[in-house]
């Protein structure tokens, strides 16, 4: 009989194709995977092979964890998580691991897996992969997913945008997405902007601009329509993400050095716009500069200076 998995994501979609290759992992290795999450009905097209599940409640957790080999957790410092913890250790359950996207000594323990800084996600979970399972040839790849699109034809002058993410704190204006989108085209690529059902209604007026504007249902219709293109260009959002397992270079806009440097999408090549030195976020006064106008310090050019430079590397085969 085969040993039992569970992987436990934390709450965004990001992180859920985030922690895909750990899944394709111990598949592998032999494991009947199960993968929590609370969006569990979006995210099984794209990855029909692993069963997806409800996050479980506070009833029956312990019962869920106890019935598992091994048990997986990325750490979001959520409630879930820290009820999580608290059940390992007063039950010393030695079948669940931990991933720490970020230090947190109070929680931590030797069987668990810290990221490393000014790493990427997707390259610290190849390490953790490492760790848990002693496989050192795995690398952390999109190839089994990508089995389960049906692209169209592929376009190498294509550029998707996906210009809003969860948080808005984290879009770069609109009036900036759309001049670049402008001098894309002059330059020769076909640019189309993709949203989702509920993001449409924000972005419908940009048809008038003459600019293609597309809105999917699901994800597994968003990723054979990116699969198409040959770049990809958006916020740090979880899309970028998806675009990145596609094997589509991307480029992230962002006003975080340090958050992005972990969080940037790594299954393909990535290029950073950024401002050009971090920016600081005076909290003690409650005067977050940094989340809200860090925008301002990143322009239309130096995102085009950042995509040709993305596309002189992609073209010369360089990772």
């Amino acid at each position: 009989m085969k040993e039992r998995a569970a992987i436990f994501c934390a709450n965004g979609i990001g992180d859920a194709l985030l922690m895909s290759p750990l899944a394709h992992a111990l598949g592998s290795k032999a494991f009947k995977v199960d993968v929590f999450h609370p969006n569990p009905k979006l995210l099984e097209p794209l990855f029909p092979v692993y069963n997806w599940m409800q996050i479980p409640n506070s009833d029956s957790l312990l019962k869920i964890l106890t019935s598992y080999d091994k048990v997986f957790i990325e750490n979001d410092n959520s409630a879930n998580a820290w009820e999580i913890i608290n059940l390992r250790n007063k039950h010393g359950l030695k079948n669940i691991f931990f991933l720490f996207p970020t230090p947190c000594p109070k929680a931590s323990k030797s069987n668990d897996f810290t990221f490393k800084k000014n790493v990427s996600f997707s390259k610290n979970l190849e390490n953790a992969v490492s760790f848990f399972l002693g496989d050192l040839s795995f690398q952390s790849t999109p190839d089994t997913f990508l089995k389960t699109l049906e692209p169209l034809n592929k376009d190498p002058k294509r550029i998707v945008i996906h210009p809003l993410s969860k948080d808005p704190r984290r879009n770069w204006k609109k009036s900036k997405f759309l001049s670049l989108a402008n001098k894309l085209h002059a330059q020769g690529y076909t640019v189309s902007f993709v949203l989702s059902h509920d993001e449409y209604p924000k972005w419908e007026e940009v048809k008038k601009l003459g600019l293609d504007v597309k809105s999917f249902s699901d994800l597994k219709a968003l990723a054979n329509f990116i699969a198409t293109a040959g770049y990809f260009i958006g916020n740090d959002s979880g899309i970028g993400h998806l675009a990145s397992l596609c094997k589509i270079p991307t480029l992230t806009i962002s006003g975080n050095h340090k958050r992005v440097k972990l969080w940037r999408p790594g299954f393909c090549l990535n290029k950073l716009a950024l401002p050009f030195l971090p920016l600081p976020c005076f909290k003690g006064i409650n005067f977050y500069f940094r989340e809200w106008y860090w925008q301002s310090f990143v322009s239309v050019h130096k995102v085009l200076k950042t995509f040709k430079k993305l596309t002189q590397v992609s073209i010369g085969g360089v990772r």
